[in-house]
């Protein structure tokens, strides 16, 4: 690796001060939901001591197809063999942003330039939904932390190491790898020499896919297609999108390595289509990159045109860019007002600030979950009214929910909440049901009330149904042995070539 200058240490220094702000507001993480789903699934991996196919810690007992991808959760799973689980989602929804910072500064200092690398880490310490999105979209994040090291591999012609890369991802996400894949795919057309490469990566990474991909299309039928959002409910950071636009340009002209930044932006664009509110905030880390090339080449131009002083001329554009760019972020929005995602600061100065919510994980969340401890034995189903709280509840206790998250597929028989060991609900589910069976209660007993929820406990126990832990398909010590010999495996194709 070359060695740090001092457009190094600006990078770097970047990635610190976001590192320390963050470590500051640790209040804010594990944020929003997501989260929940992937520590529930890692204790179902946990309980049935690996990969499972079906999902028996929601919708229970019926539980439902299993076709999220193993990965994250493989890794929550072996995280939580030392950790509790929920240090372990603070750490996932923590980690993602600093690691995306760290995996585009390698890429873009490797593959183009130092200063390259400095404003691709600038223009992605900007957007602060960018920022929000990497704590909550958990899996889909560490994708996009995978996404620059897989373009590294391919640009340094590692067959092993992308691979591996390609194939991390693949196992992490449902639909974000492919995203790569086609970008991989549009270079390979426009730069014969990466063509048999890339064929090679694509061919040997989608056929160690093979096992997941079956299972998913021999299961495509449960899956209820949803589409999230409006193209034109958007978030739009008018300062990466200006470089990066330019960014996009340029490398159409420049051609050869500069094609897959560019190849890489026009493939998301399909998720405009299906997930708009994503895609506004993912496109950050293509954006950034094109927006790198595009303000490395400018500095260029200043030091071209200044003969005696262009070097100080430049550095100090450099820092001056770096101090405008933290303080001022134009944003055109349109999503409504006091929305969540909306933030017009940039993240350092957000963070600087202390303008940032607090975790849904509360002292009450975490009472309800030793209520259901108390009350149930580990194979007794609890019904809540909101499933993500389910999911939280379901993974610091092990019990499983009657109802769950990523409701895109649902068994086709459910199981009514009358059947449930425990019954947590909040007032306005109480009312609304006593309104249409004033009876509805009749065969529970009170046990405790949490904040806005009451809690239940169901006295005919004939009627409750059970949690059954599916069959094995992969347990978990392989995953471990399989995920460190990937690990391995990268380290030792890098030390090979740099050696």
């Amino acid at each position: 690796m070359k060695k740090l200058n001092r457009y190094d240490a600006l990078a770097l220094g970047i990635i610190t001060a976001s590192i320390v702000l963050s470590l500051k507001r640790l209040n804010f993480f594990p944020t929003f939901v997501d989260i929940f789903y992937h520590m529930s699934a890692a204790k179902g991996f946990e309980i049935a001591g690996g990969v499972v196919l079906h999902d028996f810690w929601e919708f229970a007992p019926a539980g439902r197809t299993h076709l999220y991808p193993p990965l994250l959760h493989v890794i929550m799973t072996f995280m939580s063999e030392f950790l509790s689980i929920l240090t372990v989602g603070k750490i996932i929804s923590f980690i993602m942003f600093p690691l995306v910072q760290l995996s585009t500064f390698f890429y873009t200092r490797e593959v183009f330039n130092r200063k390259t690398a400095f404003y691709a880490v600038l223009l992605i310490t900007i957007p602060f939904n960018f920022y929000r999105s990497q704590a909550l979209t958990n899996a889909t994040s560490l994708v996009l932390v995978l996404t620059p090291l897989i373009f590294w591999a391919v640009e340094k012609n590692k067959l092993l190491s992308s691979v591996i890369l390609m194939s991390l991802a693949l196992y992490t996400h449902i639909s974000m790898p492919h995203i790569i894949g086609a970008a991989l795919l549009l270079y390979a057309v426009l730069n014969k020499e990466k063509r048999k490469l890339i064929m090679k990566i694509l061919g040997f990474s989608y056929l160690l896919f093979l096992p997941w991909a079956i299972h998913i299309l021999t299961n495509y039928g449960d899956i209820r297609s949803e589409t999230f959002g409006t193209i034109l409910q958007s978030e739009i950071h008018l300062i990466p999108m200006f470089f990066g636009f330019i960014g996009l340009v340029y490398c159409f002209l420049k051609k050869k390595n500069y094609y897959l930044p560019a190849m890489y932006f026009l493939s998301m664009i399909v998720i405009l289509y299906k997930y708009p509110m994503r895609f506004w905030a993912h496109i950050a880390l293509g954006i950034s990159i094109l927006g790198g090339i595009s303000l490395s080449e400018i500095e260029n131009v200043i030091l071209r045109n200044q003969k005696r002083y262009g070097l100080r001329v430049g550095f100090t554009t450099a820092v001056l860019l770096l101090i405008g760019f933290n303080l001022f972020d134009p944003v055109f929005s349109t999503t409504p007002l006091g929305n969540e995602l909306e933030n017009r600061d940039p993240i350092i100065l957000t963070l600087i600030k202390g303008d940032v919510s607090s975790s849904l994980i509360t002292p009450e969340i975490m009472d309800l979950c030793r209520i259901v401890e108390e009350n149930t034995d580990p194979d007794d189903i609890f019904f809540i009214t909101n499933p993500p709280i389910g999911c939280l509840i379901t993974s610091v206790t092990g019990r499983s929910q009657m109802q769950g998250m990523w409701r895109e597929i649902q068994p086709e028989l459910k199981t009514p909440p009358s059947a449930a060991k425990l019954f947590i609900a909040d007032a306005r589910f109480i009312e609304e049901a006593k309104k249409r069976n004033p009876e509805f209660l009749r065969n529970a007993i009170y046990v405790e009330k949490v904040g806005t929820y009451t809690v239940f406990l169901n006295k005919y126990k004939f009627v409750i149904g059970k949690s059954t832990i599916p069959d094995l398909v992969f347990p978990k010590i392989l995953a471990y042995i399989l995920l460190f010999g990937g690990m391995i495996g990268l380290m030792w194709d890098y030390r090979s070539s740099t050696s």
